[in-house]
């Protein structure tokens, strides 16, 4: 219930503030069918560009914290930033940018908000990626580092199974 809280409370405090937010990774994929049997320890937001600190600040307000960070993690996660509420589960993670989206944040930005779905998260309209954006997103996600794990094996396996079948259907069309 923390992850879908979150998302909840993020997606209404950002539309009463005008700024756009995109709820990406765990509950996103899980809209799409893609995930499943798994909860996340995060949720993840792609913030519109420019807008991360007013957001951060109203969380901030709202008595979210910073997770406390190491110098050498300050210099090099620049893509996002960690909130955390004491006594719930999960974090936020608040991108401002999302590692491999090379046409730039305010572009890549504006292509995934432009072909945005509209799912319901805790009662709370929230706008995720569309479903084959969100496929590029968990791409993107599952290859920035080794695949150690077992979970990250068939994670990785589904994913590659669901872009076949998408290019599959694209040929047919």
């Amino acid at each position: 219930e923390g992850n879908r809280l979150a998302a909840a409370l993020v997606a209404q405090l950002a539309e009463r503030e005008n700024v756009r937010v995109l709820l990406i990774k765990g509950l996103s994929l899980e809209y799409h069918g893609l995930r499943t049997g798994r909860e996340s320890a995060d949720v993840d937001f792609l913030v519109e560009p420019g807008q991360l600190p007013a957001l951060i600040a109203k969380l901030l307000h709202w008595g979210w914290q910073e997770r406390p960070t190491t110098l050498l993690s300050q210099r090099f996660t620049t893509h996002s930033r960690t909130l955390l509420q004491p006594g719930w589960p999960n974090d936020l993670d608040l991108h401002a940018e999302f590692p491999g989206l090379l046409a730039g944040s305010a572009v890549a930005f504006e292509v995934l908000w432009r072909d945005r779905v509209r799912a319901s998260i805790a009662g709370q309209p929230c706008w995720i990626p569309k479903r084959d954006a969100s496929m590029v997103v968990w791409a993107l996600h599952s290859l920035r580092g080794p695949v150690s794990s077992a979970r990250e094996q068939l994670e990785l396996t589904t994913l590659k199974s669901e872009i076949a079948t998408l290019g599959a259907m694209q040929r047919q069309s």
